[in-house]
């Protein structure tokens, strides 16, 4: 029975185009053509992940102004620092979509709307504070203090 199969093997060894014989060709001497290069993505070609070239280089992302926005919206002015929070946000979405333009338009709204709501608290600061000093706030504290009663008298 063993000589009926290698009788059977001698002969497909020596049929020329046999997927058998193939096969061991493959395995000696390799393949005979290369395998086709991997199809390349378009969204990467639109965005230069590929590419080599100091052209297609993004710049750098701008800063997002995103903290200052939230420190001007818990201390200073809650409108001016929702509105540089939106702007603030907008920054990487659009940096991210390479849209590098329109990233640096919203990081310099998002500045511009952290340095107003900085200076109108440092100003509202300051206009209550001298209108606590001008006011008879000096007199009533003084006579809370003399008379040793509590400020939640009054």
């Amino acid at each position: 029975m063993i000589e009926e199969d290698n009788d059977y093997r001698q002969e497909s060894d020596h049929t020329p185009g046999d997927a058998w014989n193939d096969q061991e060709n493959r395995e000696t001497n390799g393949p005979a053509t290369p395998p086709p290069p991997p199809p390349v993505n378009p969204a990467y070609e639109q965005t230069g992940f590929y590419s080599q070239g100091e052209e297609d280089i993004p710049p750098m992302r701008p800063n997002s102004w995103l903290w200052q926005s939230i420190v001007v919206t818990i201390l200073c002015s809650r409108l001016f620092g929702i509105i540089g929070i939106v702007n603030a946000v907008q920054v990487n979405s659009f940096y991210d979509q390479g849209k590098y333009a329109d990233a640096q338009r919203m990081a310099k709204r998002a500045k511009t709307w952290a340095i107003v709501g900085i200076v109108c608290g440092i100003v509202i600061f300051i206009a209550a504070m001298t209108a606590f000093m001008m006011g008879d706030y000096s007199a009533t504290f003084e006579s809370i203090m003399q008379d040793n009663s509590s400020i939640y008298n009054y």
